[in-house]
């Protein structure tokens, strides 16, 4: 089954067991973010927990550069001790380039990410630091206590310098309902700003306001409000089977005046256009009197698309491309149609 294929931002989650719940939340904001993105990047979720290899004696952390978007959440400690035998996937040491082992595999994870961005410009690091107090009543408070400071002399020596200013961006939160704020007010900006396809800048001089009049394609920028619906027939898309011999139907259907024809017109086609999947627009008073021979004309000019060299959204082969056919009533409210 070929399939539509969509930017994929690859996101690390790094954190120790103390902050356990908030890597639930996280997965769970981008889970739900994946939906709401369906029709413009698709996000694959990783986690630092060593991953089995081949040989039962080791196991592998996943490497940082391999990543779009590290996410690092820190508590009370920096996390579980580097292991003997645990390297990064490809069998790469845990340790600085100097030969000293890292304190964690989410100290190491960071230090790795950013080793890599300063290099290459990626991963994107997102950093957080959760500032609760800990509870004095509960047991071996001293030693989480001490824990905690080293959590601290880390945030220090790569976020401050010698003056005590700030020298690389993080952020900071006290409970859950602050860190889903975080997440929502932060996060979702930043795979925007740097992972959606870029679009040109929008300049309009007529009226946006279309009346009963649906939005063209080239009116895409004006369509606002609809993207779950966008997300929701793009993922239908997704999931079917568009070679030539075994075509399938989609059905929208809605009252007068609801937005049927701009959501797809000026939502979804203007989508397929940048990923290079051909479309072709029929309505069946453009027939005039004989609908199958209209059909034909239009599949006609359904070409399979072809992957310039200059796409950055190769198109799977031998995509036979999509029919949207409008005012589908027509068919039964027009009387000339007699074919």
């Amino acid at each position: 089954m070929s399939s539509i294929s969509i930017p994929t931002v690859r996101i690390l989650i790094a954190s120790p067991n103390d902050v356990h719940d908030e890597r639930q939340i996280a997965t769970h904001f981008l889970s739900h973010l994946q939906a709401k993105l369906a029709a413009h990047l698709q996000l694959e979720i990783s986690y630092d927990d060593p991953l089995p290899a081949t040989d039962t004696s080791s196991s592998h952390l996943p490497y940082p550069a391999h990543f779009d978007l590290i996410m690092c959440i820190w508590w009370s400690h920096l996390g579980s001790p580097i292991l003997p035998h645990l390297t990064f996937a490809g069998g790469l040491p845990l340790c600085r380039p100097n030969g000293v082992v890292y304190e964690s595999t989410v100290v190491a994870t960071f230090e790795e990410a950013l080793s890599a961005y300063e290099s290459a410009s990626k991963p994107r690091l997102f950093t957080v630091f959760k500032t609760a107090p800990l509870n004095p009543d509960e047991q071996q408070f001293d030693i989480r206590l001490e824990q905690q400071q080293a959590v601290k002399t880390f945030r220090k020596k790569w976020f401050f310098n010698e003056q005590g200013e700030s020298k690389r961006h993080y952020f900071q939160f006290q409970h859950i309902k602050e860190f889903e704020r975080l997440l929502e007010q932060q996060l979702y900006p930043l795979l925007q700003q740097h992972f959606f396809p870029t679009q040109s800048p929008l300049r309009w001089t007529d009226s946006p306001f279309r009346g009963l009049q649906s939005f063209p394609p080239e009116q895409a920028p004006l369509l606002f409000g609809r993207d779950q619906a966008i997300a929701d027939l793009f993922k239908r898309l997704q999931v079917w089977n568009f070679q030539a011999n075994t075509p399938s139907f989609l059905l929208i259907m809605g009252p007068i005046g609801c937005g049927k024809s701009s959501l797809v017109s000026a939502g979804v086609l203007p989508l397929l256009a940048k990923l290079n999947i051909p479309y072709q627009i029929f309505r069946p008073s453009a027939a005039i009197t004989d609908m199958v021979a209209g059909l034909k004309v239009v599949i006609a000019n359904l070409e399979p698309a072809t992957t310039s060299a200059s796409s950055s959204s190769p198109t799977p082969s031998k995509l036979a491309g999509i029919l949207f056919i409008d005012q589908l009533e027509e068919l039964f409210t027009l009387a000339t149609l007699s074919n």
